[in-house]
């Protein structure tokens, strides 16, 4: 709606046509979005940051954030296997995250506290932990388990795993991200 009033105080209409002028009806651009924002004097903003929230005025002042990319992921922190409530095995996900050029995934299959998710036991959990023998050929991804528990105010806290790239407490990850790199 914004956009759309500044365009009327310089007396064009926009529409999902394009944009037109007001006085001779001639469609004075609209083949791309970058066009329509160029007609009210914005630069284009993307549709993640059309909330009515101050984008216009970020834009006027150049002052749109950066937004994240596909490229710009460098791994999944929450992923499931098909030993809980996932889809595909371990394997499969280590393939596709190695696919996707990913330095790490995170496997998080449900503990029994996830009653809705057919979850681990105790024990299914430590054999499930076994990524070192699945992933000793995987050379660009490191992967750890941890588990995904509902915590209850009643029940005692039991910690199976805290991993991180720093971490010396983590079950054996397939390989460790040493550079600097990987610990930004």
């Amino acid at each position: 709606m914004r956009v759309r009033e500044m365009a009327s105080r310089r007396d064009l209409r926009i529409s999902e046509y394009g944009v037109f002028d007001e006085r001779t009806g001639d469609r004075v651009a609209g083949a791309t979005e970058e066009e329509v924002y160029a007609t009210v004097g914005l630069p284009w903003i993307a549709p993640e940051l059309r909330e009515n929230q101050g984008e216009i005025e970020a834009a006027r002042e150049g002052r749109l954030p950066t937004l994240v990319t596909a490229g710009d992921i460098r791994g999944d922190l929450h992923a499931h296997t098909d030993w809980s409530d996932g889809r595909h095995s371990l394997e499969a996900l280590v393939s596709a995250a190695q696919a996707r050029g990913y330095e790490y995934i995170i496997v998080s299959d449900h503990s029994r506290s996830t009653t809705i998710a057919g979850g681990l036991g105790v024990e299914e959990l430590r054999r499930s932990a076994r990524p070192s023998a699945i992933c000793s050929h995987a050379s660009a991804s490191a992967s750890w388990p941890a588990a995904s528990a509902t915590s209850w105010p009643t029940a005692r806290s039991t910690s199976l795993t805290t991993c991180s790239t720093s971490s010396t407490s983590c079950w054996p990850p397939c390989t460790r991200a040493s550079s600097s790199r990987a610990r930004r």
